[in-house]
């Protein structure tokens, strides 16, 4: 991925929460454990190990106010890493019994910290998604041969500077996602081009195990002068599984390789209430081509 955001640090005393500890120590067939502040993070992601987690049973964690409980069942598999949580709170998981089974439990053994930003951000951006601090401080602008000479950094603007129109429209339907991958805490830009899908880079997101460590947002954006909007709150969607991807082309095929993935994202019940951008390739005169998802 192309933009650190922090560390994956396995615990050197993992957390084992359910039956298999004991007696039940939140009421009748719960079983409650808390994760501690992490003081260097500006989120977390837990990882949870579920081997022996039973089908009926379930375990829920606290995300904080104005955030979905993420539940963790088997249904979606044998691990599971929750959607980012603010770095500034302890973090309640509860294992629900509903089997009878004594020896059940889950166990966090890893968790994903996102950090500060770290000198000018050429080796890693600003993991502050939640705005913990405002203003929010925007690492040095990047090109593919390193950074910008100085007097020559590209000319931008926060997209909150922008009037009505099309630019602010489109800006809405575009986000971005966090996910593990080679062992740290990543991000990279998706578009909605679906009901419940984005399309990223290729050399963002290859496989579904590297996907289903990730969640996306829409809502990541500050005021234009890089403040907290008032009553910001991102809710992030879980990453399901990768639908199509391209990156290199097959030997011999001296075309361009192709960059991009397609991948379905897990949806609320009423849906996104984000429009998904339009793509019309094949619209004369127009004959817009999806030129750029990310980068180069």
């Amino acid at each position: 991925m192309s933009h650190r955001l922090g560390s994956v640090i396995n615990l050197g005393a993992p957390i084992i929460v359910g039956p298999a500890t004991g007696l039940a120590n939140g009421g009748a067939n719960v079983w409650v454990a808390t994760f501690p502040v992490d003081p260097l993070a500006k989120f977390v992601m837990l990882h949870f190990q579920g081997a022996s987690l039973h089908p009926a049973d379930r375990v829920e964690i606290e995300r904080g106010p104005g955030q979905e409980t993420d539940v963790f069942r088997t249904s979606w598999g044998p691990d599971y890493w929750t959607r980012p949580i603010p770095g500034n709170l302890a973090v309640t998981v509860r294992y629900i019994r509903s089997s009878g089974s004594a020896t059940a439990s889950v166990t966090i053994d890893q968790y994903g910290r996102g950090e500060d930003l770290i000198g000018d951000g050429s080796t890693q951006a600003n993991g502050d998604v939640f705005l913990l601090s405002s203003p929010f401080v925007n690492p040095t602008h990047q090109y593919a041969g390193g950074k910008f000479p100085p007097g020559s950094a590209p000319s931008w603007q926060n997209v909150a500077a922008l009037g009505p129109g099309v630019q602010r429209d489109t800006a809405r339907g575009v986000g971005i996602y966090i996910a593990v991958h080679d062992g740290q805490l990543s991000s990279c830009t998706a578009t909605l081009i679906g009901p419940d899908l984005i399309v990223t880079a290729g050399h963002c997101l290859a496989t579904d195990e590297e996907a289903r460590t990730g969640s996306m947002t829409f809502d990541f954006e500050t005021n234009a002068d890089n403040t907290r909007k008032a009553g910001y709150n991102p809710q992030f969607h879980k990453l399901k599984r990768v639908v199509r991807q391209g990156y290199q082309r097959a030997p011999g095929d001296m075309r361009p390789d192709l960059d991009y993935c397609v991948v379905q994202i897990v949806t609320p019940a009423g849906g996104l209430g984000v429009a998904p951008v339009a793509i019309r390739p094949d619209v004369p005169p127009l004959n817009e081509p999806l030129f750029i998802i990310h980068h180069p």
